[in-house]
């Protein structure tokens, strides 16, 4: 926790080839950048539009920016039947035949559950080069 009054580590993120805001117009910013101060994003908009300095700054330049988005409805054990071939590329029924009842042992969803949530523990807001 950051004491009161503390300064907080600014970040700046610019120079991105397109911003997605995912906000009620949603804008896509090109050349877009946001700056952040601690864990909160302070401001999304065009270099013009954000500070030009900051504690730590990363040109973005030749990457696309998404907000990080979260999945509000996952069966977590089913985090690595993406590598069956089986199920993949199968609609629900095929996918659910494709898994052969693999998954019924309640020790094996326990365990795939516990890797699915470790690997996800760190998510944050997604760039793709």
């Amino acid at each position: 926790m950051i004491p009161s009054g503390a300064r907080r580590a600014s970040l700046l993120a610019c120079n991105a080839d397109v911003l997605v805001t995912m906000d009620g117009a949603r804008r896509e910013i090109r050349g877009g950048g946001l700056y952040a101060e601690g864990n909160r994003i302070a401001a999304v908009g065009s270099a013009g539009e954000l500070p030009q300095t900051a504690d730590r700054v990363l040109d973005l330049a030749g990457h696309v920016v998404v907000p990080g988005l979260v999945n509000t409805h996952h069966h977590m054990f089913q985090s690595l039947t993406r590598a069956v071939p089986s199920a993949q590329d199968a609609g629900l029924f095929g996918w659910a035949a494709g898994r052969g009842g693999g998954f019924s042992n309640p020790d094996h969803v326990l365990a795939l559950t516990l890797i699915y949530r470790f690997s996800t523990s760190k998510a944050l807001p997604q760039v793709f080069p």
